[in-house]
């Protein structure tokens, strides 16, 4: 049974609270290679946000022990969605990670200081994040990419953005002989089957995140790839430009 499905009685599961959100995620980079529309995109990501963040779901979350990656997912689909207006509410929600808690928190947590300003929380929970182990059913940053990122580093954060999304070419995210992503490898035309793609990790929407909060913060990011769309990635709406 995958950890990310809960059982209620004999046979039954009920998916986790995070869902929505996740496929949301998927949807977004599935509807820009599709058409580059970031306005629809915003849009829709902006309403299945405020569909989830809701008392009851966040309550759900917590009873189900689920609050950590819930609020990851949901901090990432704020970033996504280009509006630091609805990134500042959304961490308004999210829980700091005390000294030892959850991975997914803790990253959370660090997302809720930068997108607040507070820097001594986001060092803080870097430090924490950096004293548990990576998650194995999710996308996680690399330590560097971390690092690189709280330190505003961003030349060094680009190498390590290059890094994760690169990956999504190699033999590991193309799928078995059997049932291959890329189907056809040609200069001028490349054919992917999306569907043998492992939904969790569709396309690296973490480095993505950290990104586009880094563009943000003035960070000049170039590296330009199918799996990681700088237009897409480097667009806000609401930047709290004045």
């Amino acid at each position: 049974m995958s950890p990310s499905f809960s059982k209620i009685g004999t046979g039954k599961f009920r998916l986790p609270p995070y869902f929505p959100i996740q496929s949301a995620i998927n949807w977004a980079w599935l509807k820009w290679q599709a058409k580059t529309d970031f306005d629809r995109i915003s849009d829709q990501l902006s309403a299945v946000l405020d569909g989830t963040l809701t008392p009851e779901r966040i309550a759900d979350a917590d009873e189900r022990g689920k609050r950590d990656k819930f609020d990851w997912f949901v901090l990432v689909a704020a970033i996504l969605s280009g509006r630091l207006g609805i990134l500042r509410k959304v961490a308004e929600q999210t829980k700091y990670s005390l000294p030892g808690g959850y991975y997914c928190q803790a990253l959370a947590g660090l997302i809720r200081a930068r997108a607040t300003g507070d820097a001594g929380r986001e060092r803080e929970q870097y430090d924490i994040v950096c004293t548990r182990k990576n998650f194995e059913d999710f996308p996680s940053p690399a330590k560097p990419l971390l690092r690189a990122f709280v330190d505003r580093n961003y030349s060094a954060l680009e190498k390590e953005v290059v890094k994760g999304a690169k990956k999504h070419w190699t033999d590991r995210f193309m799928g078995k002989p059997s049932i291959p992503v890329l189907i056809k490898d040609e200069p001028d035309d490349i054919v992917l089957n999306i569907a043998n793609k492992y939904s969790s990790f569709l396309w690296p929407y973490v480095e993505a995140a950290f990104a586009k909060l880094a563009i943000l913060d003035g960070a000049v990011i170039k590296y330009d790839d199918l799996w990681f769309p700088l237009k897409f990635i480097s667009t806000w709406i609401d930047s709290g430009a004045t």
